[in-house]
């Protein structure tokens, strides 16, 4: 049985347990961003229209919009950098950006002068932590609760987005985003496709940012400068500076939108991850299987799974057991794994099954059948053959079964057998991509990033391997370097778990009767 951690953080999940949204969060936790540096500059700033000196005008006033509108794109605002962080005219042909508004997205286009700066190692179209310490152009929309979110991309085609609430204070990151970026002699281009549920409601303030040049040389520019007078050197989160965006007037309806669930679950530390596409990449026709992650005070995280129950076979086995071939029956798997291709996979099942294993490479598993605190909650039959049912399950994966930094995720969900098997993914294979022929949950470049310390603060930039990891490299390496001078401790029995776990199946049923 899964006892639960404490009934109180089990409850506060109340609300966002049956979301079919997948995204994911982190309790507020400020975290030191970064602070830009560059020469101080003492002169008066310049206006971006007639050179004329202005003052940041407070929160509550709206001054004149600065952007420009196309008669010829009605959805289209138009900005162009033309200073430096502190008021002074560039030396160079300015940056100039549109946002495009789409009822689900917004398009952000780019087109800046190359300054040929040396690439991040990073590849291109994924996001990469620190991207603000190369050549980057910026973007920030704020609303009147100092909610924020923050995009970059360079152009080598690395990008980042991140959610912040108070300046600097990172809710979330590296969240997904299709981008594209392209060099053409002196001059790059780039385009990002922002989902509108990125954005945090009611967005009025903007401002946007242009950097390059490495080290202490490194030039900032603003599209709406800071005062030299009461700033020494660059702030990109000085909010005051911020300028009026009409984002309502190129997305229709945005000022009646309520806060998505992505921004709901950020401001309350959870990670929501929806599987809507097939192993493949085709979408989903029923309601679609949602998994919630969130820390459990450092002991570990959190696991809720909403899935639809298709009543297959039931397991020879006794419920709550491990189950080796569980991934041949009904599941939900999550992986979970680190840039040395360490990784652990953690299968869940209706009937109270599970598998938790440990691997060292692709397929290259070193440990199975770790005891895991899982439960099921309810299990409903449709009302027809066509129509699945519902499952739900709730589990405690220690923070001891955890790769050292953890960098990526994906989740599947299976049913069915034979010719009637279903393989759906969160991330999925590319839609008939010859190099992807049949499901395989093991392609990890496929997997996405997750920033793993907002999730399991502990192990973010983990120095060592847990006791549990140290156990099983020690097995099969004795002399392993990595496991010298290891305490000589069994792997996590099920009476540890089930003491570190407490209260979880009561206080989980307490949330299910309420929910329902």
């Amino acid at each position: 049985m899964l006892a639960v951690l404490q009934s109180q953080h089990v409850n506060t999940l109340t609300n966002n347990f049956i979301s079919l949204e997948i995204h994911c969060s982190s309790q507020n936790r400020a975290e030191s961003r970064r602070t830009v540096s560059a020469e101080q500059e003492t002169d008066n700033m310049n206006a971006l229209d007639e050179g004329a000196e202005t003052e940041a005008l407070p929160r509550d006033v709206a001054p004149k919009n600065t952007s420009k509108r196309s008669t010829n794109e009605p959805n289209t605002l138009h900005f162009s950098i033309n200073t430096t962080w502190n008021g002074e005219p560039i030396d160079h042909d300015p940056i100039t950006m549109s946002i495009e508004g789409h009822p689900d997205h917004v398009t952000w286009r780019i087109d800046a002068p190359y300054m040929g700066d040396p690439s991040p190692t990073a590849k291109p179209g994924e996001p990469l932590w620190q991207l603000w310490e190369y050549e980057v152009v910026e973007a920030f929309f704020l609303n009147d609760d100092d909610q924020y979110l923050e995009v970059e991309l360079g152009p080598h085609g690395q990008h980042i987005a991140l959610l912040l609430h108070g300046p600097r204070n990172i809710l979330r990151h590296s969240l997904p985003m299709q981008v594209s970026s392209s060099i053409q002699g002196s001059r790059w281009t780039g385009v990002a496709t922002i989902p509108i549920e990125y954005f945090p409601p009611r967005v009025n303030r903007f401002n946007a940012y242009a950097m390059h040049v490495p080290g202490v040389r490194r030039h900032q520019e603003s599209l709406y400068p800071a005062d030299p007078k009461k700033l020494a050197e660059a702030e990109f989160h000085a909010l005051e500076y911020f300028q009026p965006l009409d984002l309502e007037s190129i997305v229709d309806g945005y000022w009646q939108r309520s806060q998505s669930q992505l921004w709901n679950d950020s401001m309350q530390g959870i990670y929501r991850y929806t599987i809507r596409t097939t192993w493949n990449g085709e979408r989903v026709h029923h309601t679609p299987v949602t998994i919630t992650l969130r820390e459990q005070k450092q002991s570990g995280v959190l696991v809720n799974i909403s899935a639809p129950f298709y009543n297959d076979a039931r397991p020879m086995e006794n419920p709550e057991h491990c189950l080796d071939d569980i991934s041949d029956h009904e599941v939900v798997e999550i992986i979970f794994v680190n840039d040395k291709m360490e990784y652990l996979q953690v299968d869940m099942g209706p009937w109270g099954h599970y598998q938790v294993s440990l691997y060292t490479g692709v397929r290259r598993k070193v440990q199975k059948s770790l005891p895991l605190n899982f439960t099921v909650i309810s299990r409903r039959t449709g009302d027809d053959d066509e129509t699945p049912g519902e499952w739900t399950g709730v589990a405690l994966i220690p923070a001891e079964y955890f790769p050292p930094n953890v960098t990526r995720v994906n989740a599947f969900a299976m049913n069915g057998v034979g010719d009637h098997r279903v393989d759906e993914a969160l991330y999925p294979a590319p839609h008939n991509d010859p190099h992807y022929s049949r499901p395989d949950n093991h392609k990890l470049e496929l997997f996405e990033k997750i920033d793993i310390e907002n999730l399991l603060e502990v192990n973010h930039q983990q120095t060592s391997y847990s006791d549990t990891w140290k156990a099983v490299l020690r097995t099969r390496d004795p002399k392993s370097a990595v496991t010298a001078g290891a305490r000589r401790v069994p792997v996590v029995s099920p009476a540890m778990i089930t003491l570190a776990a407490g209260a979880l199946v009561v206080g989980a049923l307490q949330f299910w009767r309420a929910a329902r």
